[in-house]
């Protein structure tokens, strides 16, 4: 077997987990389009996804990435190796590649990092739980562990989500006020042109 097959291999949980999100958020969103629509405000949030460009289509697909990273390593109980680390850090740099906010990319390689080192902690505590005797106050560690992180997944996900939709709306106010600046330029220079 080759090295990138074995690579490939370590990964089959979270491509697998990738794949079953997103054949729902597929279905989830041709269920939504099929509904008859009056207008363009009744298209809610397929709206988002219409008006996005490829950058902003990457970062979203970044984002819902790391979430399957995230579940797949929870779910499956992941044994983490170095592949996974750096499929962690190259959906970082995915993001950051698509929208370069370096407050956005700090608050992604955080994450990215604290969820490494509590993946690992948990890997950790199941080894242990393995060896020893059961411990009812253990058990309910891990499992606080293991619901934090999937809590904190999600947050991140939403957290993402939520900051490209600021982004957006950040960027209709900057046109917008960038209109009104022009119309006030025009009123000006058609008052100069009338009183002049």
């Amino acid at each position: 077997m080759s090295f990138l097959t074995y690579q490939v291999l370590a990964l089959k949980e979270f491509i697998l987990t990738a794949g079953i999100m997103a054949a729902v958020l597929m279905v989830l969103f041709l269920a939504m389009a099929v509904r008859p629509k009056r207008g363009a405000a009744h298209y809610g949030i397929q709206a988002l996804f219409f008006r996005q460009t490829w950058k902003e289509s990457a970062y979203l697909a970044a984002d819902v990435l790391q979430l399957a990273f995230a579940v797949s390593c929870l779910v499956c109980r992941t044994e983490l190796q170095t592949v996974h680390i750096l499929t962690a850090g190259a959906l970082c740099l995915v993001k950051l590649a698509a929208l370069p906010h370096a407050l956005s990319f700090l608050t992604d390689l955080l994450y990215t990092a604290f969820l490494i080192l509590t993946l690992l902690a948990s890997s950790l505590l199941r080894g242990f739980m393995g060896q020893a005797s059961f411990d009812p106050w253990l058990m309910a560690v891990y499992w606080m562990l293991q619901i934090f992180i999937l809590e904190y997944a999600v947050y991140d996900f939403l957290h993402s989500f939520q900051m490209l939709l600021g982004k957006d709306s950040l960027e209709r106010g900057a046109r917008r006020k960038k209109e009104r600046w022009n119309r006030k330029k025009r009123a000006l220079k058609e008052l100069e042109e009338t009183y002049g």
